[in-house]
């Protein structure tokens, strides 16, 4: 079931919501995976069934298309 958009909205505290939330499945993008228990225990609160959560990394490739720009990527 897609969150509510209050419950999207509240994420907006913990950081940004990239991209269009899916059916199952949102992104946030933090500072850093400290933040990972406060967002769990948040939805949590806010009646969300939570299965996964998960940090990731950029890539060394993702860092080098943020510094350089896009006309600069490999291949």
């Amino acid at each position: 079931m897609p969150l509510s958009p209050p419950v999207l909205e509240g994420l907006a505290r913990f950081g940004d919501v990239a991209g269009r939330p899916a059916a199952d499945c949102v992104r946030l993008r933090v500072t850093g995976d400290a933040v990972l228990p406060d967002v769990s225990r948040w939805l949590v609160s806010q009646g969300v069934q939570l299965f996964e959560l998960k940090g990731r990394r950029k890539s060394l490739e993702e860092w080098f298309v943020d510094v350089m720009g896009d006309d600069q990527r490999p291949g």
